[in-house]
C-alpha cells in the first residue's frame, strides 16, 4: 500500500491543489556515470547532477504560487533537495515506472499530473501550466513535443487510461506521435529539444543559460522558502525502485 508523505497530508485535510507537477529523475550518481555533465557548465563531479536537478527545480518553483504542487519522482531515495515530497519510482520498464509515478500522485489525490524530466534545460514554467490548463479544461493527455520525435513534457488526467499511456513507445521517436494519437489528447504548440548526450554544443549552451538563469536570481528566496509544504517535514515514500533514465 501507498505510505502518503507527511509533507502532503499532516495538515489534517486534504490537500487543496488538485494539481502537480512530477520531475521525474535517474538516480543522480548513476546518471553523471552514464551521461557526464560538461564541468565547464555546472562544475562537473558527482555532485554535477544534483547541481542541475536543483536549478532546474529553481526555475520551476514560481508553479507553486499558480496552485501546482512540485513533487520529485527519483529512482532512488535520494532526493536534490530536503523540502519538496518524494515518490520513489516502482517497476520494471520505463512505461511502469512513469506511470505509477503518475498513479501515486493520482492517489495523493491530485487528479491533474504534467511531468518532466531534467533533460531539457530550456523548459519553462509556462509550459507547464499550459499542460495544466489543457488537462484541467478535459484533455485526457497532453504532450510537448521534441525535434527528435519524443516529448520533453507529458501529462494525464486521472480519468485516461492508464494502460495506453504504459504501453507507449518511451524513450522512442514514435513517443510524440504515439502520445497525440491516443483518444482526446492534445499538444502544446511549442518543440523545445532535449538532450541524449550533453557533448552536442546546442545542449552546452542550454546549459549554460540555466546557470545564468541561476545566478540571476542569486538574490532571491529559494524554491523551499516559498511553498506550503515546506512547512513539514518531508519524508521519502518506501517503494521498491529500479534505476531509470529521465528522458521520455
Amino acid at each position: 500500500m501507498l505510505q502518503i508523505a507527511t509533507t502532503i497530508q499532516e495538515r489534517g485535510k486534504r490537500r487543496e491543489s488538485r494539481n502537480a507537477l512530477l520531475f521525474f529523475i535517474r538516480d543522480e550518481r548513476s546518471e553523471a556515470q552514464l551521461k557526464p555533465l560538461p564541468a565547464k557548465a555546472v562544475g562537473g563531479g558527482p555532485q554535477a547532477y544534483r547541481r542541475l536537478n536543483q536549478l532546474l527545480l529553481s526555475r520551476l518553483r514560481g508553479l507553486q504560487r499558480k496552485g501546482i504542487d512540485v513533487i520529485v519522482v527519483s529512482a532512488s531515495h535520494s532526493s536534490p533537495t530536503e523540502t519538496l515530497p518524494l515518490i520513489v519510482q516502482r517497476g520494471e520498464s520505463f512505461g511502469e515506472r512513469i506511470t505509477n509515478g503518475a498513479a501515486d500522485a493520482f492517489q495523493l489525490g491530485y487528479q491533474n499530473v504534467v511531468i518532466v524530466g531534467n533533460d531539457c534545460p530550456d523548459i519553462s514554467p509556462n509550459d507547464v501550466s499550459r499542460a495544466i490548463d489543457l488537462l484541467k479544461g478535459g484533455t485526457s493527455y497532453v504532450g510537448g513535443p521534441t525535434k527528435d520525435g519524443g516529448a520533453f513534457l507529458v501529462g494525464l488526467r486521472h480519468d485516461s487510461n492508464s494502460t495506453l499511456f504504459r504501453e507507449l513507445s518511451w524513450q522512442t521517436p514514435r513517443l510524440f506521435s504515439e502520445l497525440t494519437s491516443l483518444p482526446n489528447a492534445q499538444t502544446l504548440d511549442i518543440t523545445r529539444e532535449d538532450f541524449d548526450s550533453w557533448l552536442a554544443p546546442e545542449a552546452l549552451r542550454a546549459l549554460t543559460k540555466l546557470f545564468r538563469f541561476a545566478l540571476r536570481c542569486a538574490g532571491a528566496h529559494t524554491y523551499s522558502q516559498q511553498h506550503e509544504l515546506t512547512r513539514t517535514r518531508r519524508k521519502a515514500l518506501t517503494r521498491s525502485f529500479l534505476s531509470s533514465p529521465p528522458l521520455f
